[in-house]
């Protein structure tokens, strides 16, 4: 199978902000190492006159040792768990252009020579499209479509936990009502606390999340790619 070059990206941008993840974590400790081995020689001075960061120097003012210490762990859980949001956009974007790719490739749905969705093309992308919640929106590709999905249901609890979890970040400050926390299966969340993700789970939603999107770019394989510039999504 040949992966089109939207999943591609998808795997190259979850790629690098992981590998970046590991880096931040990796520097966040031996930055610790260098305070607990140095903590009794080192001032109460801003961390940036022992590490030089020129760029944080003028925003971390008052970031001494022991306030360093005491939020260590709680950046490195920020480091992980805010990088879920950035999973969930790069999946809702993979999707949109998923369909956009699979309504390119039949002729039903989009008219070669005027480069443009045919009127049934409009209405499959808006009914899919109009749907809340990345599960549901697949979901509801299948049935307009017939697209068979059954594989790909094993993974639809934790895409359904990134989404949940995501809209916790974003419109919560982190912070879980009791509806959220009790829609979330993978991980326990905690009402009015903040929710946290370790490196682990963090992995393990995004193996799921491209699970999905290797199941459904399949569905783009063997039906030929429309000769006809891309067009424009509607909206």
């Amino acid at each position: 199978m040949s992966a089109s070059q939207h999943l591609k990206n998808l795997k190259i941008l979850w790629a690098s902000t992981n590998h970046a993840m590991w880096v931040q974590i990796l520097a966040l400790r031996q930055t610790n190492a260098y305070v607990v081995g140095q903590f009794d020689r080192l001032t109460d001075a801003n961390m940036t006159d022992y590490v030089h960061a020129p760029e944080c120097a003028t925003r971390l003012q008052g970031f001494s040792k022991r306030k360093y210490a005491a939020e260590l762990e709680s950046v490195i859980e920020d480091a992980v768990t805010t990088r879920l949001v950035l999973l969930s956009a790069a999946f809702e974007m993979y999707f949109a252009d998923f369909l956009e790719a699979w309504l390119q490739r039949r002729s039903k749905y989009f008219d070669e020579a005027t480069g443009e969705r045919t009127p049934a093309g409009n209405k499959l992308s808006g009914e899919v499209l109009k749907v809340r919640g990345m599960v549901p929106r697949v979901e509801k590709f299948a049935e307009l479509t017939g697209a068979r999905i059954v594989r790909l249901k094993t993974y639809f609890d934790d895409l359904a936990d990134v989404y949940e979890i995501r809209n916790i970040i974003a419109h919560r400050a982190g912070i879980a009502d009791l509806w959220a926390a009790g829609n979330v299966k993978g991980m326990v969340v905690t009402a009015d606390k903040p929710v946290v993700l370790t490196p682990q789970r963090l992995i393990d939603y995004a193996a799921s999340v491209i699970k999905i999107a290797e199941g459904l770019d399949s569905k783009l394989e063997g039906v030929p790619e429309a000769a006809a510039p891309k067009i424009r999504r509607k909206r």
